[in-house]
């Protein structure tokens, strides 16, 4: 038995406890702690910011596509709020979802419009809008986005 051992073995139970206590008060260690104490070092006020106002109108159109994946309304909704949270990827892939629901209409063909536009596709981004135009979009709307394409 190595003499370690042979140390710890000469006291009872209850003795080694107490030397094991005191070395730990010694040492600046505690072995119980204070519940309340800990509560107060770690609690603390935790805040979180609220969905700004597009991430909110995003999933509102997301509810209503969840229950009807062709409501051509909220995947106009969706596709708008995605290109005010700069995801021009989603926003192209619910535009054009909503051109396999209603073909030819201007809005789809103005928000793939803007797409391109923002994405850098400037020669892309021209032919719809003018194809927008000529579906009937209105061309007051169109003008600060083609003259920015």
């Amino acid at each position: 038995m190595s003499r370690k051992f042979l140390f710890w073995s000469v006291f009872s139970a209850p003795v080694r406890c107490g030397i094991a206590l005191g070395l730990l008060e010694l040492s600046g260690s505690a072995l119980f702690f204070d519940p309340l104490a800990a509560q107060e070092i770690t609690s603390r006020e935790v805040v979180q910011p609220l969905p700004s106002s597009e991430i909110q109108r995003l999933n509102r159109a997301l509810i209503n596509l969840a229950k009807n994946p062709r409501d051509f309304s909220a995947l106009i909704e969706a596709g708008s709020a995605s290109l005010a949270v700069d995801d021009y990827d989603a926003a192209s892939g619910f535009f054009v979802r909503a051109a396999d629901v209603v073909p030819d209409d201007p809005q789809v063909i103005k928000g793939l419009a803007t797409v391109y536009m923002r994405s850098g596709r400037a020669l892309e981004a021209v032919d719809q809008y003018a194809m927008a135009v000529s579906l009937g979009a209105n061309d007051g709307d169109l003008l600060a986005d083609q003259a920015l394409a």
